[in-house]
This record gives C-alpha cells, structure tokens and sequence, in this order.
C-alpha cells in the first residue's frame, strides 16, 4: 500500500518536483520544511516518507523508498543528491550519496548494479548537458497515432527521459518530421529553448540501444537566435531561461478572432518576455480583428518573431480594415 501510495504522490507531483530540483539551490532546514510553501511537493512526500516521525523510521527502510522514487522521477546522480538534500537536509546518512544504493541499469536481464560513473558515463557527453540535475522530457509533433505510439514505445525502452504529448516549459527535446513546420508545437518549443530533433534520432538510437548525440538530427532550418537560445538552455545548470523577444513590445492585447488559441497566443508572448492585457484602449500592440480598427497586427507577427528570435517590424504584419467602406 506504502509504494502504490508513494507512485501516486510521485505522479501527481512530478512536474513540481522536477521544478523545484531545477530551481532550488540551497535545501530548507529541517525545522523551517515543515511550514515551507515553496517546497509543498518535497514536503509531502517527506510527510508521506515519515508519518510517525522520523526517529521512529529505520535508515534502510527510508532509503529503500526514496530509491524507488528516484527511479520513478528518472533522476540522474546530481538530481539524486540534491533531492535528498532537499527531502532531509541534517542526514548525512541518507545523503551520503556514495553509501545508497545505486539505480538499475535500464536493462531487464541484468542483475547486477551499475557503479555511479557508469550510471552517467552511459549518456553521451556530446549529447546531453552532463550537470543538467533532472533528465526531462521528450515530446512530439507532426505524429499520426501508430507514429506516436512507436516513438513512445522506443523512448521509454531506451530509458532517460519521461515521454509527453504536449510541449511544456521544462520539456529538453520535440520530436518533428524531417522538414519542420511553423506549428504551435514548434513554435512553443522554441520559446522554451527545446532542442527540435527529427524522429530519426530516436529510431535509429533504438536500433543502436542506446541514445546516440542528438546533434546530427537536428532541424537545421533554425535562426541562428533560436539556435543559440537552445544551447543556452541546455547547458544552464539549475534554472530555467526566458527567450527575451517581447520585452520592449509594450502591452500586447491578443483578439479572440485570431485563428490561433488566443491563450495559446498569449502563453507564448509571456514566455518570450511579453506582457499581456486583457483591455484594448491601454495595448501598445493589438492582435487580431477587433470592432475598431486600429493599426491592428496580424498574429503571425507573434509566431515571426519567436521563429526569427527578434522583435520584428509591426508594418509589414498590420491588418487591412475590411470594415472601411
């Protein structure tokens, strides 16, 4: 019952733990973590961990959980460390990281353990940030579902990374076709900093049994602004990087005419630095129809912009007043 438990709360709070291993720097001491909001994931799962106090748990007991949580969350070794850290801080016990026990392997018929090196080293250093603390996320588009399920069905054989079906702020890879499109799924990757990689990448890595460099599969027909945006993010060590495009832009409002989610639209501009409102009369900036015509932008200048990762000229983006007779 303790580990179907355990696998719910991991479930249910595993983007927000993967969040706070990225952002949280220094661990909460031990009598501030009970009232801590920022941490309320690692604080459950403590609670969870020790419901009657933690002197009255055995050391092997506790470690053998957080072991099993950390193979569900796929924490590499600096994210088990820090998640540790973070879970109960004075240990020295349980975050002596060399005396734990160490993750399988991603293969089913072996039954020996692998050493903490060999548990890194088997991720290409050309391929991924070797101090990235969690290995996040891959996600597709452009897929038909017999598409979708095949690469998901690779992904997960091949072990390192959860699979989504939508692209979200802390997701490292999106899975395209060959030739790239301006899609929502692309575009927002973009903005995210992901790597945009064609499915080849992980067909082939599954023929081989084992991730290979995703660097030739890239989609080459990128901005070179977008290019060095995703280098940045995949190398940053411990926070999450916003794609500065929309900064000087002013107060955008976003029509609900446009062809596009308008709060898709809206995500988008405030990841890239954007500032929203919802009333017209103060926008600097107005996308989409709207009653009163007035200099109105297409929304493709949004999509322009992120794609070319510069704040583009609004003149050649501005709408033809169908309303004028």
């Amino acid at each position: 019952d303790d580990i179907d438990k355990s696998k719910i709360l991991v479930n249910i709070f595993s983007d927000e733990i993967c969040k706070v291993l990225n952002e949280s720097d220094n661990p909460v001491p031990d009598e501030l973590l009970e009232n801590s909001y920022v941490l309320s994931p690692i604080r459950i799962l403590r609670m969870h961990l020790t419901p009657n106090g933690k002197e009255n748990t055995t050391i092997e007991r506790l470690d053998s959980q957080i072991v099993k949580i950390e193979e569900q969350l796929n924490l590499n070794f600096q994210a088990r460390k820090r998640f540790r850290k973070l879970l109960f801080p004075s240990d020295e016990d349980l975050n002596n990281i060399h005396e734990v026990t160490d993750l399988p392997t991603q293969t089913k018929d072996s039954d020996s353990r692998p050493s903490i090196n060999s548990t890194i080293d088997q991720t290409p250093k050309d391929s991924f940030a070797d101090n990235n603390i969690v290995l996040q996320s891959i996600a597709c588009t452009g897929m038909t579902k017999s598409e979708t399920k095949t690469l998901k069905s690779s992904i997960k054989n091949l072990g390192k990374f959860n699979f989504h079906t939508k692209v979200k702020p802390m997701t490292t890879y999106l899975i395209t076709k060959s030739q790239s499109n301006q899609s929502l799924d692309i575009v927002f990757a973009m903005s995210y900093g992901c790597f945009i990689v064609s499915e080849d990448w992980v067909h082939e890595s599954h023929k081989t049994g084992k991730w290979l460099s995703h660097q030739r599969y890239l989609i080459s027909e990128l901005s070179e602004p977008v290019k060095e945006f995703q280098v940045q993010c995949h190398s940053t060590f411990g926070s999450v990087l916003k794609f500065h495009i929309f900064d000087n832009a002013g107060k955008i409002y976003i029509s609900d005419t446009c062809k596009s989610p308008p709060k898709l639209l809206k995500r988008l501009v405030n990841a890239c630095g954007g500032h929203c409102t919802s009333i017209k009369s103060i926008a600097n900036v107005v996308i989409g129809e709207t009653p009163q015509m007035d200099d109105n932008i297409h929304e493709k200048w949004i999509l322009d912009c992120i794609s070319q990762g510069i704040l583009l000229n609004k003149k050649q983006y501005k709408l033809v007043n169908t309303n004028e007779y």
